[in-house]
Parts: structure tokens; sequence; C-alpha cells
């Protein structure tokens, strides 16, 4: 803390130099600590009690610590200060197992604050290489795993390393692969459950990319490299997962990240080309809108061909119990490369007669179905094998990644139950703000209109319709159409339509924070099938919002039993609420200064609504501050909330005009008054004398008694007390 205490660390030229600010970075052993008991592991048994004090960002206690100490101290700021949700922790094995059971889960336990208010342990992961069934004995710690050893304390998984591997030897083996090695290589597989629970799978990563270079910026892979089938399956199979991109938004000097899926915010493989790719995406969504369930692998049930060399074909089930399933969806991936589909004979968990529609929108693609070959619906039904007759089965032709002469890239189907179609609108909406040009930067594009609401309510309106076009206008044709519907604003876990409560809890496996419509609930669901629509629609307190930007989710259910797992389709909106000008002001407005012309403004925004702000300098009375603010007077922006601009001030009063603008086009517009006297207080024609020319300006600005060009003392008004500064002045006629 202070220079020359023998209990500093080395102080360096330019770093670890010995300061007061230091205190920080320490916590604040005055203020009321959290008790944390570590129950330990069974590979590193014993209890630990820890007390942890929070950090006040001033007056923490300066503490002797070791290396351990040090190492949890910074874990414990990044989460409470810096607000960090999680962390990623890179080869662990080099560190002992001890560290990580006793002294990192610790910091971690119940350190996380969730949108709905609950603390819970903070999520990290680990990058360690060895055997699954090691990394799992001695770096993986999670509740929905450990709870059997009942170990519920910490959330600390590992990256799916090995599995990952298998998947990029998929991609480039071009279809002389086999997809049992992708089964059985994951992580997930070690603690004898391929269900999930264990691993944050992946592809690729910063050391394992689609496009690798080390000194230069990594080439953008071809669409083969980024193995969209793969990605396909990643996405539908239980567990977390990672889908890297790496923006190349900051330069690099030396070693580069490798590259990612460019396609990950929803653009194409070559950023040349700026057209949209939305496949990454949909994959995204498909997964939290039907692949619920467990993993089950169907290939073995095919009659003629049980191998998994060229296409996976698994479902995602929900356990009815007393061995009983109930499908959710139907996926089939191909890895092949050469032109063809590939067809298999399989029994699914679904009942007899059940519609399946394909979701990918693959076979209804004329490049990839070019033959009409892969039907868009499946229809369940019984098959006879070997002299049994069973139900649930389907003949599922997968597209290869290549159709005639055209590699499309996109061998693979998502099969499931029609789930409902829909739109969404909002009502009070007064303008759009449209979406970015091509010639903005990928990494930095808008993608989508932004309808803007400066009313002080508005509505949410879904409109859905039936998700199986096939069947519309005959008897039963809504039976299972939509049956409810439910939106979420932004994070969610707010009371909107005021039943008491958040109409799905954190319990929920779905959409938890979501809130059920309640201005208008009429589903589609059981209606005459001469009746094409259900109606939704939600009133909204625009007044609870915070300016600028909001993110809506809408989903409409499926209709389903009680013991069938929730189908949506989710619907994404994007909305601007601009019921205020944006906010800015100037934070270091200097008080009649006299050294120097020359200064440097500092802005800081009020809000995230702020988009630039300008300063104009001495701007005519008749001119409009909003059009004369140009690229020339534009500040320069240096953090989220922080701007600058230099200005040299003239002699006398200066009129400082801050113009800020926001997403929407609305601004706002604060004028400030800076007196410059480079020779003394009052003389505002800087002729080195206060006399009648600078009385009769004084005076004038005296009579209003708040213009701030009379400001002598610095407090934004001209009174009696800047009247004694300036007639002290003016009785001696000449500047002292």
């Amino acid at each position: 803390m202070s220079a020359g205490n023998p209990n500093n660390i080395p102080a360096g030229t330019l770093y670890n130099l010995p300061t007061a600010s230091n205190a920080q970075f320490y916590s604040n052993s005055m203020l009321g600590g959290t008790a944390v008991n570590n129950p330990g592991t069974s590979r590193t048994p014993g209890a630990l009690n820890f007390t942890f004090y929070p950090f006040d960002g001033f007056n923490g206690t300066p503490t002797l610590e070791n290396a351990t100490g040090l190492l949890m101290r910074w874990t414990q700021w990044v989460l409470d200060v810096r607000k960090v949700d999680g962390l990623r922790l890179d080869s662990v094995v080099n560190t002992p197992v001890s560290f990580w059971d006793q002294s990192f889960d610790s910091v971690l336990a119940n350190r996380r604050v969730t949108p709905d208010g609950r603390h819970v342990h903070a999520l990290s992961f680990s990058e360690c290489f060895g055997t699954n069934q090691s990394i799992y004995d001695n770096y993986i710690r999670k509740p929905n795993y450990n709870i059997r050893l009942g170990d519920t304390f910490a959330d600390r998984d590992a990256l799916d390393i090995n599995g990952a591997g298998v998947l990029r030897a998929m991609i480039t083996s071009s279809g002389l692969g086999t997809w049992a090695n992708v089964v059985s290589g994951h992580l997930d597989n070690a603690d004898g459950f391929n269900d999930g629970t264990i691993g944050l799978n992946h592809i690729f990563s910063h050391d394992n990319g689609s496009g690798n270079s080390s000194a230069n910026p990594p080439a953008y892979p071809s669409a083969q490299a980024q193995g969209m089938f793969a990605h396909a399956y990643l996405l539908t199979r239980p567990g977390a997962a990672v889908i890297y991109h790496n923006a190349r938004g900051v330069t690099h000097t030396g070693f580069w990240p490798r590259q990612g899926m460019p396609t990950a915010l929803g653009f194409n493989t070559d950023p040349a080309v700026n057209a949209p790719d939305a496949t990454l995406a949909s994959l995204v969504q498909l997964r939290s809108m039907v692949a619920r369930g467990s993993f089950n692998v169907l290939n073995g049930t095919d009659p003629n061909n049980q191998s998994q060399a060229d296409v996976l074909i698994y479902e995602r089930r929900s356990d009815l119990g007393g061995g009983s399933f109930d499908a959710n969806c139907l996926v089939a991936v191909n890895d092949r490369f050469d032109a063809g589909t590939d067809t298999r004979t399989v029994r699914t968990s679904f009942p007899n007669g059940t519609r399946l529609i394909e979701l990918t929108g693959n076979a209804a693609n004329p490049t990839v179905n070019g033959g009409a070959s892969i039907p868009t619906v499946l229809t369940t039904a019984n098959n006879t094998v070997n002299g049994v007759t069973t139900p649930g089965w389907v003949t599922i032709t997968c597209p290869r990644n290549t159709t005639g002469s055209t590699a499309h890239n996109k061998g693979f189907l998502v099969y499931a139950p029609a789930i409902p179609s829909g739109t969404v609108a909002f009502t009070n909406t007064v303008s759009t703000i449209p979406a970015d040009t091509n010639f903005i930067p990928v990494y930095r594009r808008r993608m989508t209109p932004i309808p803007v609401i400066t009313a002080n309510s508005f509505q949410i309106q879904l409109t859905t319709s039936n998700g199986d076009p096939g069947i519309v206008g005959q008897a039963g044709a809504n039976n299972h159409a939509d049956g409810n519907a439910a939106f979420r604003i932004d994070q969610g876990f707010k009371d909107w339509n005021s039943s008491g409560a958040v109409d799905f809890p954190y319990t929920d496996g779905a959409v938890p924070g979501y809130e059920v419509f309640s201005t208008v609930n009429n589903p589609l669901y059981g209606k005459s099938q001469f009746i094409n629509q259900g109606n939704y629609a939600q009133a909204i307190d625009a007044t609870q919002l915070d300016e600028g930007i909001h993110y809506l989710s809408v989903v409409a259910f499926r209709h389903r039993n009680p013991n069938q797992a929730p189908l949506f389709r989710e619907f994404r909106r994007v909305f601007y609420i601009d019921r205020a000008a944006p906010s800015a002001g100037i934070t270091n407005l200097p008080i009649n200064p006299n050294s120097s012309p020359g200064f440097t403004m500092q802005v800081l925004a009020g809000d995230r609504t702020v988009t630039r702000t300008h300063i104009l300098q001495n701007l005519a009375q008749a001119a409009d501050p909003v059009a004369a603010s140009n690229s020339f007077n534009q500040c320069t922006q240096s953090d989220r909330f922080s701007y600058s601009r230099a200005v040299n001030l003239t002699t006398g009063s200066n009129r400082i005009t801050l113009v800020a603008f926001e997403l929407s086009g609305n601004s706002s517009v604060t004028d400030y008054f800076v007196n410059y006297f480079p020779t003394c207080a009052g003389d505002y024609n800087a002729d080195g004398m206060v006399d009648d020319s600078d009385f009769v300006l004084f005076a004038s600005y005296y009579n209003t008694l708040i213009e701030p060009r009379g400001d002598l003392n610095g407090d934004g008004l001209t009174d009696d007390s800047d009247f004694v500064i300036f007639a002290d002045a003016y009785e001696d006629l000449i500047c002292p």
C-alpha cells in the first residue's frame, strides 16, 4: 500500500507500484461477511470454512496473502465488482486438484445472481487434456450429477475436448468417418450416461478453429470446413453447446485466435458477399423449441442397415415411466459430401399417425432436395419386422451435403410434430429505425429494423396459425394447434400481466421467466376447421421500461397432454422505448480558466441510448445545434458512456453547446457557458483593463441574475457575489 513497506510485493517500474488507491482491490473486513462452508469432495475430503467480505471500491483491508489467497481475491473481485457470470479455466492440470475443490469452489459458491434474484454457484469450466474418465474424476463438480454423491456445492464443468476433436475429424474426413466414434467420444459418457449432464459440447475454439493462422488473421473457412451438419448434431443433442465465433473486431499482433463460425451472428461465410445466412441461428432456436428429452439413437432399429458410418438418426424423447416414451423430435445428420441421399427405416417413439414436419427448411429447399425425394412431412405407422408388427415407424431420406453438382453443406433434417406459426406486432409505434446497410462492418451490423414507441403504453400482439398447412380446413385440423402463448421482455421475471407472480418460475424447464398473455388469450386449439387463427395480446406499461432497446421473445405452444413435453415456436422481436431525450452532460466544465485556452471537455452519457455526442463552440444564437452537428465537432468515444472533445476558448464568454443523439434520431441540446479571462476576471475584451466596455457587458448579465456569462465565482449564477468580484476589478481599472 505504501512505498517501502516490506510486506509489499516487489514493485515494478511502471506497474505494481504501491499506492493507497490499491485498497479498492481488497474486500472490506469492517463490513458484514458471508460465511461459506465447503464440505469437500471424495477426492479432496475435509470441510473448510471461509468468510468473504464485500468490496466497497474504496476502503478495502490490505491483507497478507499467498498465491492461493491472491487468486481467491481476484476471483471474487471479477465476480462481485466486474459482475462476471462465470470463468473459463485454462490448463487446469497444472494446478493441484485440491485448489479447485477447496479454494476456488468456495469463492464461486452462491456468487452469481440470477435474473429472478436467486444466488447460485457461478459457472466455471476448465480446459484440460486427458481421458474423459480422468477429467470427470478430477476436474468436474456439478450439482446435477454430484447429487448422486450428495455433493451440490459447486457448478464446475469442463470443455468436451475429446468430443470436439472427433467432430472436427468427422468434418475433415468428408464422409469417411463414423458417427459411432462421435457418440462414444463425448465427455458426457464418463459418468455412465450420455444425457447432457456434463461437458461443454463444442466443435471449434480459439485453439482449434475452422480456419487456422498464428501470426496473421485466420482465413474465413469454406462452407464445407464449417461443418454445418456437425453443428446440427451439436445443437440437437443434450447438454450445453458452445458455438465459437471470432469477430475479428480487434487487431492482434503475433498470435491470432483461430477462426470459428462466421455465421454465428447470422452472416454468410464470405463477408465480402454480405448475404445473411440464418442456418445456424435457426438451429439454435430449434434446439430450444423441440430438442427436448433424452437422446436415443435409432440406427439400430433399421432392419436392413444399422451402420452409423454415414448417417446418424436419433430422437429426443420424454420418459413417461413404466418403459414408455414420447418422442419430441427426429433428427438425421449426414457427413457425406458426394452427391445423393441416404435412406433409413427406423422405429420412433411417436404414436402412430403423428405428422412430423421438417423444420430446417432443407426438405423444401430445391437446391437440397433436387429430386423431390425428401418428404417435408413424415407420418408414423406400423411396420412388420420378422413377423412382429410394431408402431411408430418412418422411412427418412437424409440429404448428403451435395446434390447433383452443387455443394450446399446442408446434410441434415429435423422433424417434429407441427408447432404453431404466427406473427408478432406492436401497437403505438411511431417510426422505425432501419436496419444497417452493407457498408457497416459485419461484426457491427444491426440486421433488423426496430419499431420506436414513445407512448406510455403499448400492446404486444400475437396472431397464430396452424403449423401444419397440409391439414388446414380438415375436420380436427386444430386439435394440435396453439393451446397457449407466453412472452418475455429482456431477461424476463417481471409480472407484466399483474397476476401477482411470474407465470413461469425459474423451475420451468422450457420458458422460465415468461408471462402468459392476459389482455387477449384466444388460442386456435379446438376451434372449428373453418377458423384459421388464434389471437393473443398483452398491454404493457412502457413507463416501467428503461429508455432504449429491448428484446422480446414470444412463444406459441403446441397443445399437449399433461404428460407431454412443451413444444413451441419462438418469435423474436426488438423494440425501442423513446419517451425521453438522450441524457448526457459535460463533467469537467472549467470554472473561469485563465491559464490556457486549450481544454478537453469530458462528456458522460446518462444511459445506453446515447450513440454519439457533439460539442459546438460559440454557435450563433439563430443557428440550429442539431443541424450544425457534424463529423468535425463530433466527440471521440473512449468507453460505453464516455466521450471527449478538445476546444480552444476565446476571450470572454464562451457558449459551449452539447448535442447528444440516440439511435432513434432523437436528440438533446444543452448549453454551457465558460468565461475565459487570460488577464483577470471581468476583462471580457482581454485588453488588460476592466473598464466601462466590460461594465456594459457585465451589467447586462447581472440584470438577469441567472445569466451564466456573468458568473465570476463558478456557481452558475450572476448575482451579488459576482458583482463584488467585478466591482473590485472595475475599481482598479487595470488588471493586477
